[in-house]
């Protein structure tokens, strides 16, 4: 192997740490970057798993209040006088369709 060959795969090596180090770094800012003691004895699966499950109550919650605004719009159950014409108007292009 020549000494460029060796200085492309170092080169490509370093590459792909860097990528790894990025997507650890992204993956524990998601996580809220928790300290040792945070941890307590659980593992990164487990904190990925109980961010998955946080991120589906949300989504549950999220969708059941979509549908709250959506049978008060339907219905007018807002007063127009108090809503802001542009919130208004929003609502109902979000609970259309």
């Amino acid at each position: 192997m020549s000494e460029a060959e060796k200085d492309a795969e170092i080169s490509s090596l370093k590459n792909l740490y860097e990528e790894e180090k990025q997507i650890v770094a992204r993956i524990w800012e998601f996580l809220g970057s928790p300290s040792l003691e945070e941890l307590k004895g659980r593992t990164l699966y487990d904190l990925i798993g109980e961010k998955e499950e946080e991120l589906q109550l949300l989504q549950t919650r999220c969708a059941l209040l979509e549908q709250l605004l959506s049978e008060c719009v339907r219905h007018h159950y807002y007063d127009e006088n108090a809503c802001s014409p542009s919130w208004l108007e929003e609502a109902k292009k979000a609970t259309s369709g």
